[in-house]
């Protein structure tokens, strides 16, 4: 007897009242950036986290790309290696810095290692910016 397990299942509206929230999406035929409900969703977000000045991105990449780019960083900028690709290809994209992982070396006796490995899951990763040695 073959029976499906399922792990997670997603709760989803009734169809009709999908389609009623989508309606204005599949009419203008914008689904991207700058539609109406992206517009609806900052107005919104910027009332409830009372915040004069707000911006949504696709993704972290894009939103790393413009914090790099707003901040005028440039020289090097080294990162966990513990991070997804995107957040060195946004950091290469930038043309004003480069990127180098860093790896912290973890030493824990078989007594601490539990203790050790908790803490290092839990440290906050870092960013160190130095100026860049080529012109």
């Amino acid at each position: 007897m073959h029976r499906e397990i399922y792990v997670t299942r997603p709760a989803m509206p009734l169809f009709e009242e999908y389609c009623a929230e989508i309606r204005d999406l599949w009419n203008t035929r914008r689904l991207t950036n700058m539609g109406e409900k992206h517009r609806e969703l900052e107005v919104k977000l910027k009332a409830y986290l009372h915040a004069p000045h707000l911006t949504l991105f696709a993704n972290g990449h894009l939103a790393l790309e413009s914090a790099i780019g707003a901040l005028g960083l440039s020289g090097e900028i080294i990162t966990t290696p513990f991070t997804f690709a995107s957040t060195t290809h946004a950091i290469v994209r930038s043309e004003a810095a480069s990127a180098r992982q860093i790896s912290a070396t973890r030493r824990c006796s078989a007594s601490t290692r539990r203790r050790c490995s908790r803490r290092w899951k839990a440290a906050p990763s870092r960013m160190r910016i130095r100026p860049s040695s080529s012109g």
